[in-house]
């Protein structure tokens, strides 16, 4: 009984979003970022394109760049957000929350220039906005330049990879070292680390705004923008 009612307790957990992952509804096409620790970010299409967003955030003493603590904080904060029990394992039911329900876009959208919420619970791409290959920067992108040349269907994509900085299909689950199905907040942070270390080119320890690479949606939006003229 005591184990049922736990359950019970964690899936009515699971069914309400803390305010940190949720976001308004967004009404016709928006782009999404997902941030290097998995954190969702949106805005319209009309907007600009929502990284800045999470650099405001993550960027805690606001002098314009993240420096390697800010960036594990900002992994900290939301390593908090995914573990609604409290137990200091991300597991379970918690990754299917993340996946299904703070980021669904990872398992039900194809993905391109700007997605459409038109149709309720769904997030459906505009097919007329895709480009047919942007740039992209996938595996370590330390050494490379913030235009790569490498060109990709952005629909061949998985999961979040074409809304992330390092083109990673799930950003949560990636930092799993030990492929037992558990993510504890130590692996967390070492996936946090790794990103850092790969995102900063200059080596300074420090990242700023102008130095990320560009997400493939943000790459497929901007060629959108620029042929509207």
């Amino acid at each position: 009984m005591i184990r049922k009612s736990c359950l019970f307790g964690l899936c009515l957990a699971l069914g309400a979003l803390p305010a940190t992952a949720q976001q308004k509804a967004i009404p016709g096409p928006y782009n999404l970022f997902v941030s290097p620790c998995g954190e969702p970010f949106r805005a319209p299409a009309s907007e600009p394109y929502p990284v800045g967003a999470w650099f405001a955030k993550a960027d805690a003493n606001h002098d314009g760049s993240i420096d390697r603590e800010e960036f594990r904080n900002d992994a900290k904060a939301f390593f908090a957000v995914l573990d609604v029990d409290g137990d200091g394992v991300i597991a379970g039911p918690e990754i299917t929350r993340y996946e299904r329900g703070i980021v669904p876009e990872i398992v039900g959208s194809t993905h391109g220039a700007a997605l459409d919420r038109s149709a309720p619970g769904e997030a459906r791409l505009w097919l007329a906005q895709i480009p047919d290959n942007v740039p992209v920067v996938q595996g370590d992108s330390s050494h490379l330049p913030a235009e790569p040349s490498q060109k990709v269907d952005p629909r061949s994509m998985e999961g979040a990879a074409a809304f992330t900085l390092l083109a990673e299909p799930e950003p949560v689950t990636s930092a799993d070292q030990n492929f037992d199905g558990r993510i504890t907040l130590k692996e967390f942070l070492a996936a946090a680390d790794s990103r850092f270390k790969r995102l900063d080119r200059r080596g300074d320890g420090k990242l700023t705004l102008d130095e990320l690479p560009h997400t493939v949606q943000q790459q497929a939006a901007e060629t959108t923008r620029r042929k509207r003229g």
